[in-house]
């Protein structure tokens, strides 16, 4: 675009689009790119022989236990995470320390 010495007549010349009057910084990306998430493949149903491993050790590994450590040290889904703490609670191994509607920490029953 050459500049006349008319600058509005030059903003509004008929090689611009509707969209660039309106936004002329249309074209101008974004600073930070966005990182894309590791996709993480955790079983969504387990075995028998590690779903024995689980109630069996799972109380006596750490000193509580949440949803979050099953998923991270099992490498299960939320909802066999679930399960599995509502199996460790009616055996009688673990015993609710805190409850919310987000998270449930729970200790080894001593």
């Amino acid at each position: 675009m050459v500049c006349s010495g008319t600058a509005r007549n030059d903003r509004y010349s008929p090689d611009l689009s509707p969209i660039t009057i309106i936004f002329p910084y249309h074209h101008v990306q974004k600073w930070a790119k966005t990182r894309a998430r590791e996709k993480k493949n955790h079983a969504v149903g387990i075995n028998k022989s590690l779903h024995d491993s689980v109630l069996a050790s799972a109380a006596k590994k750490t000193k509580y236990v949440t949803l979050y450590t099953l998923i991270a040290n099992y490498a299960v889904g939320g909802a066999v995470a679930r399960k599995l703490v509502k199996e460790l609670a009616a055996a009688g191994t673990i015993r609710k320390v805190v409850g919310s509607g987000s998270l449930a920490v729970y200790a080894p029953k001593a």
